[in-house]
């Protein structure tokens, strides 16, 4: 197998990282929807910020990285396993953005004031946290793990499974970190991938 250079990461292990910070924001998200829940008070720019982190981080950037990288280099493997596996992973992207736009419109509704506005966008987070985690959980487990062995073993690490990370990402995860340790100070993520097939921690799906 060739070896890659220190300072550069296959596609997959970059996508693998990313996962962390996606899945602390869930567990932020989590806390302000119970706050919300529980008529406290959450800042309209902190709801503001973990929405738009989803949209431009997790879908713009993320998500936009599986589409338009991973999977037409996965399709070209011709493996039926990882195809049937893409289009439930599609349809999750689909459906998590229609949960983000949701509550998008639900802080629009805050804003000017319209009533059942609290009620729509705990529903929507709710649903997108599930999802979310559920879809981590199986890229990370199950379809990440097979993409990689299928491309290695079919053209090593290509040139083509070599990325770099988009200029403006890092100041996003910043802005995330910043939110998850206010709001979830207690909590570490148990699952700390070092490469798309082990996981120290959890050891596969729970």
């Amino acid at each position: 197998m060739n070896r890659l250079p220190e300072h550069r990461k296959t596609l997959i292990q970059m996508l693998v990282e990313e996962h962390q910070h996606i899945t602390a924001s869930l567990s932020t998200l989590e806390s302000m929807r119970k706050c919300l829940a529980g008529r406290h008070l959450v800042p309209s720019g902190y709801l503001e910020t973990i929405v738009r982190f989803f949209s431009e981080y997790g879908d713009k950037i993320h998500h936009h990285s599986e589409e338009e990288l991973l999977f037409p280099a996965v399709e070209r493997t011709a493996n039926r396993q990882l195809k049937r596996m893409q289009e439930r992973l599609g349809i999750q992207h689909l459906l998590g953005r229609l949960f983000v736009c949701e509550m998008k419109h639900a802080l629009k509704d805050a804003r000017a004031e319209r009533r059942g506005w609290r009620r729509r966008f705990i529903d929507n987070a709710k649903a997108f946290q599930t999802l979310l985690a559920i879809h981590i959980c199986d890229e990370n487990h199950l379809y990440f793990p097979l993409a990689e062995r299928v491309l290695i073993r079919k053209d090593g690490l290509a040139e083509y499974m070599c990325v770099q990370p988009a200029t403006h990402k890092t100041l996003w995860e910043k802005r995330v970190d910043r939110l998850f340790r206010k709001y979830c100070p207690d909590q570490s993520n148990k699952c700390d991938f070092v490469s798309a097939s082990a996981c120290h921690d959890c050891g596969g799906r729970e």
